[in-house]
């Protein structure tokens, strides 16, 4: 029964994705590629999510410093986080901006 909900709404977000692709005449995948293209293509995208990601590695710190006491090795832990989050914003940028160039 746990799996039943999450199935139920993968199912319906397919549903909707192949509804939206038939209205438009192409196929679900390449809707789905276009909407990520236009989406993560586009310049300052990343700006919401580079704020939650920040508040959450931040929340995570001061929790844990809270919880255990505050070790200077959290610091750099929270500054490796942090960079991997930004290579990988980077990355989908990049990608999705190739994309674009490519459908056009």
């Amino acid at each position: 029964m746990d799996l039943v909900l999450p199935l139920a709404v993968f199912g319906g977000f397919m549903a909707y994705f192949a509804l939206q692709a038939r209205r438009e005449g192409v196929s679900t995948r390449a809707w789905i590629d276009n909407r990520n293209a236009a989406t993560f293509g586009r310049p300052g995208w990343w700006h919401g999510p580079a704020v939650v990601a920040t508040l959450f590695v931040v929340g995570c710190f001061v929790a844990v410093s809270i919880d255990v006491g505050f070790r200077w090795r959290f610091i750099f832990f929270a500054v490796g986080i942090g960079a991997l989050i930004a290579l990988w914003m980077a990355y989908l940028t990049w990608w999705a901006r190739r994309r674009l160039r490519e459908r056009r």
